[in-house]
């Protein structure tokens, strides 16, 4: 599936904030509530998910940037 840079770019970023506004939720509708596990745990799991892509994303492009300046 084919998504337009500026999106591509950008979806590590929303997966730590939609994580974030998870784990407050979670935090904010308490311990003993039935769905809090569930909060945290999708929280914690989009926050590592986008810290994940970014890492290696980055790993990537100096990879790539290595590569080309010394094919130069």
């Amino acid at each position: 599936m084919w998504l337009p840079e500026p999106l591509y770019e950008s979806l590590p970023y929303v997966y730590v904030v939609c994580g974030a506004l998870l784990l407050v939720g979670a935090v904010y509708l308490g311990v003993g509530t039935a769905g809090t596990p569930y909060y945290f745990l999708i929280g914690l799991l989009s926050i590592v998910g986008g810290v994940v892509i970014y890492l290696r994303r980055m790993t990537a492009r100096q990879k790539k940037s290595e590569t080309d300046l010394s094919e130069t």
